[in-house]
């Protein structure tokens, strides 16, 4: 009778994946259940057997322990792993346009369309930095906004699609998607 609650200890712990506490209530439980059924239907071995059921508490126990300390740190792995690759999603997609971070993803050959009636305009104030030196921020900064608020209009204008500003230069593209 024994043996099969010992088999039944261990499968709490490791074949039912419950979580620890509980695989560890159900066997403590199991264990009192065999204590009390042997004080009455005597057995002529009963402290070989208990310990027998002790010996399985304990591996079952270590074991559904592992089990479950193995799967909780799979799982964060695997959570970590995850946020880290929507991380890099955004910062892909921040960089480059949806359709080419695609391409990167699936493709790994370079990516050169041709476009044969492409226009890309790069605009830079000549003499900037020298200028830039005598002048307040605040008004750098207007300058700047002024200048970039009339090329954003004239883009717009000519259906240009504005790509970056950097410092005082300008680039926008037509004919491309």
């Amino acid at each position: 009778f024994y043996p099969g609650i010992g088999i039944a200890i261990i499968g709490t712990f490791t074949l039912y994946r419950i979580r620890f506490p509980v695989a560890l209530a159900v066997s403590l439980v199991m264990l009192a259940a065999y204590e009390v059924m042997a004080r009455i239907y005597p057995f002529e071995s009963l402290f070989v057997a208990s310990l027998f059921l002790v010996t399985c508490l304990l591996i079952g126990g270590f074991a559904g322990w592992n089990i479950e300390h193995y799967a909780r740190r799979t799982f964060l792995a695997r959570k970590g792993l995850e946020e880290e690759r929507e991380r890099s999603e955004r910062l892909l997609l921040n960089v480059l346009p949806q359709p080419i971070a695609e391409r990167l993803k699936t493709d790994s050959a370079p990516i050169a369309d041709r476009f044969p009636e492409a226009s890309i305009l790069f605009a830079d104030v000549v003499g900037f930095t020298a200028m830039s030196v005598g002048m307040e921020p605040e008004d750098l900064v207007t300058l700047l906004n002024e200048l970039f608020t009339e090329f954003d209009r004239i883009a717009e204008r000519h259906g240009l699609e504005k790509i970056k500003t950097i410092g005082d230069a300008y680039m926008a593209v037509r004919g491309v998607p």
